[in-house]
């Protein structure tokens, strides 16, 4: 009986899941769309193996993959809407045959089911090219260029405009290496704010970053607990996060 196509669709929530890179690898793993020719199941994952190391039933032919880049999940499950009429086609001239050794059994595939795989494989290269700026990239993968801004350029009393800019920079760094990179600017510059804002500052920090001077900053360590008790004392003196002086300033009207 032949199989009826199910496409089981990627959580789009989680945009960046077909991107995977191990750690001391240089690239990340090799992204797929797989058809199940046993019970006709569409999917989009990642080859788990480091190296050529390929299933058993993919060597078998009972699983067919196209592989691609690793697009954002939304584009994936088009990808894979678009590609339904063919993968059903693969389905239709599908046969799970016994190889006359021991129990392992193979997918076949009639002349018309082979063209559309060589289809489906085509489609995939364009949409390779066509879909270029919808292929993931994690920011927080991305180390060589966002991992070296972030511990060179932003300090504590970086503004948020300067920041803005910085993830722009960081961003149009990026593109230069990996055009075809999706990347999420607002994940990036959440990614920037939260560096800065668990970073410490000295009372001349922020001075500076309030317009202050440094006496009133120490006075406000004298005058107000909730303030000194933000604190750590230091051999340098007293250190603050932030992202706390942020809230009690806030909290007290001095925002």
């Amino acid at each position: 009986m032949t199989a009826q196509l199910t496409i089981k669709s990627l959580d789009e929530s989680r945009p960046h899941q077909l991107f995977e890179q191990y750690a001391g690898q240089t690239k990340p793993q090799r992204a797929y769309i797989a058809l199940d020719l046993r019970d006709g199941t569409m999917t989009a994952g990642y080859n788990p193996e480091i190296g050529n190391a390929i299933p058993m039933d993919v060597w078998q032919g009972l699983i067919r993959r196209w592989y691609m880049p690793p697009f954002a999940a939304e584009t994936a499950n088009r990808i894979m809407q678009d590609m339904a009429e063919l993968a059903q086609r693969v389905l239709d001239g599908a046969e799970i045959l016994w190889d006359g050794n021991g129990s392992n059994m193979i997918g076949r595939l009639t002349d018309d089911a082979q063209a559309a795989v060589k289809e489906i494989g085509q489609e995939l290269d364009l949409s390779a090219v066509d879909d270029e700026d919808d292929i993931c990239f994690d920011p927080m993968l991305g180390g060589d260029w966002f991992g070296d801004a972030l511990r060179q350029d932003v300090r504590a009393t970086t503004t948020d405009a300067d920041l803005e800019q910085m993830v722009d920079d960081a961003i149009y760094e990026t593109r230069q290496n990996a055009p075809a990179a999706v990347i999420n600017r607002d994940e990036v510059l959440e990614l920037y704010k939260e560096h800065r804002d668990g970073l410490h500052m000295a009372a001349g920090d922020i001075a500076a970053w309030r317009g202050l001077s440094v006496q009133t900053v120490h006075q406000w360590a004298k005058r107000y607990p909730a303030f000194r008790a933000l604190a750590e004392e230091t051999s340098a003196g007293l250190i603050w996060y932030r992202r706390d002086v942020e809230r009690w300033l806030s909290e007290t009207g001095r925002a």
